[in-house]
């Protein structure tokens, strides 16, 4: 997902309920506005390398789809 800043930007996508939890390396490679577009329900900064998608229930599938050489959107 280029909004996260690439794919090696992602140190760790983990899915939790109605929400990932997405480490990053570099929280300023992340393109805010593509972001919100991405998440359904939005998004949460919870520390500089930290950040939950708030992706309604569903959540599980999101990993492999942050993963795949294609963006969502």
């Amino acid at each position: 997902a280029e909004a996260l800043g690439a794919g090696e930007n992602l140190e760790a996508v983990e899915a939790a309920e109605s929400r990932l939890l997405v480490t990053l390396a570099d929280s300023a490679a992340i393109d805010r506005d593509r972001l919100a577009a991405l998440a359904p329900r939005g998004f949460a900064t919870v520390s500089p390398t930290l950040i939950h998608l708030l992706t309604g229930p569903g959540a599980e599938a999101w990993p492999l789809r942050l993963r795949a050489p294609a963006e969502m959107g």
